[in-house]
């Protein structure tokens, strides 16, 4: 079951940015046709690691690979270029059907505070730390690499791969309770974390949420679709999403998924129900009133 949904989900309709166009020149006098606006493949949904440049901000600038003192002579061309251009940044732009995204938090790079208590920042800012999917950073990733993960774009995630294929936590689980869960090749894992960013489905029907019929904790390993796709985690992540459990039981089950063994924290659920509504976040406890010093 989970192998069949880890393949809907590799090619899933929902993927990620279609071709892109750019112009090329491939005449030594810098004219153009319009058999030279290219495709240039971006990349799948979830079968192959995001490409460094896919994810890197774009300038559309860049890629109008012709001579200017001949293109303003030429207006014909220069309407070609930039029916090229525009093509290039609708289907950019435009027709994404998915998204993959990651928070980070930076700090000044330097800190001077004065006695008068005024506090002065130089040299730009530093991000010292990310997340996009739960648990990579604090399960997967060896801790002499925690720092410099947390220092990395998500363009250059390549370098960190090993810690996916080779989950450390896998290694950890059988060294403690004596199992024999896979902790080298994991290609399957490697889809889901490298590049570390949470993907989203756009063009699913909305998923169900926590406290609705059809709701399950543990996604599509609890028979949680939508479309075909994972209803939860690891597309998007909603309230409720047991994501220490799923990922777990992907470890442990992984990468034939032929057994599921589900793995989990022993925690199943939030100890007050999530709202149906915007912010969808449970009510929080009192911070004044509270059971544990009424005696109650």
């Amino acid at each position: 079951m989970i192998a069949q949904a880890v393949e809907q989900l590799e090619h899933a309709p929902a993927g990620y940015p279609r071709p892109l166009r750019r112009l090329q020149s491939s005449s030594s006098n810098g004219s153009w046709s319009r058999s030279q606006c290219t495709e240039a493949r971006a990349f799948a949904a979830l079968d192959e690691p995001l490409s460094d440049s896919a994810l890197e901000r774009r300038d559309l600038n860049a890629d109008r690979r012709l001579d200017v003192a001949q293109a303003l002579g030429r207006a014909p061309e220069r309407a070609l270029a930039r029916d090229c251009l525009q093509r290039r940044q609708r289907l950019q732009r435009g027709q994404q059907t998915g998204v993959g995204v990651y928070a980070s938090v930076s700090r000044a790079r330097m800190t001077q505070r004065n006695p008068d208590g005024t506090v002065l920042n130089f040299g730009g800012w530093q991000q010292v730390s990310r997340l996009g999917n739960p648990l990579f950073t604090e399960g997967l990733v060896a801790f002499v690499d925690k720092d410099r993960f947390n220092r990395t774009p998500a363009s250059q995630d390549a370098q960190f791969a090993k810690y996916a294929r080779n989950p450390e936590l896998a290694t950890l689980i059988n060294a403690v309770y004596g199992t024999k869960f896979v902790a080298t090749g994991r290609t399957d894992l490697e889809k889901i974390f490298i590049p570390e960013v949470l993907r989203v489905a756009t063009t699913t029907d909305p998923v169900r949420l926590a406290g609705q019929a059809g709701f399950n904790r543990l996604g599509f390993i609890g028979g949680d679709r939508t479309s075909g796709v994972s209803g939860g985690w690891p597309n998007g992540r909603r309230f409720g999403d047991d994501v220490v459990d799923i990922a777990l039981t992907a470890i442990a089950s992984g990468p034939s998924y032929t057994t599921i063994t589900k793995v989990g924290d022993n925690i199943e659920k939030n100890d007050v129900p999530y709202h149906q509504v915007f912010p969808y976040l449970a009510t929080p406890h009192s911070g004044v009133n509270n059971s544990k010093d009424s005696g109650l």
